[in-house]
């Protein structure tokens, strides 16, 4: 179990999907670069990734990018969406991928992220 951390949210993305059930929520917890000044260009890479996804992922529910209180260049993404399937299928649409490329992990952090991804369970109780 996680500690509890404080959050600020730094912008939401909001998908095409909405009203629909999330199948999938994933947690990306991202670590910059220690001394450089690179906040501002990875949130608003971030910002641009999440806007493509609401454009080319019919699954994609929403995006929230959180920035950590406790110290500096810590960021916490969440992403909901109708399930795994949907998601890889929108990281295979070619201006997705050109983008992650353009954008890679190095450009921001030195270490890629830790992700961690959970699926809702749902659980039928007789009536």
């Amino acid at each position: 179990m996680r500690p509890v951390e404080a959050y600020d949210e730094t912008f939401t993305v909001e998908g095409q999907a909405q009203g629909q059930t999330p199948g999938q929520v994933t947690l990306i917890d991202w670590t910059l670069t220690p001394g450089q000044d690179i906040a501002e260009a990875f949130e608003q890479s971030r910002r641009n990734l999440f806007e493509l996804h609401r454009l080319h992922n019919p699954g994609f529910l929403r995006c929230r990018l959180l920035r950590y209180l406790g110290a500096p260049g810590r960021y916490l993404v969440v992403v909901a969406s109708t399930g795994r399937e949907t998601m890889l299928q929108a990281f295979r649409h070619p201006e997705i991928q050109r983008y992650v490329q353009d954008h890679g992990i190095a450009r921001y952090a030195p270490a890629a992220p830790v992700v961690e991804v959970f699926e809702p369970v749902r659980v039928a109780v007789p009536a």
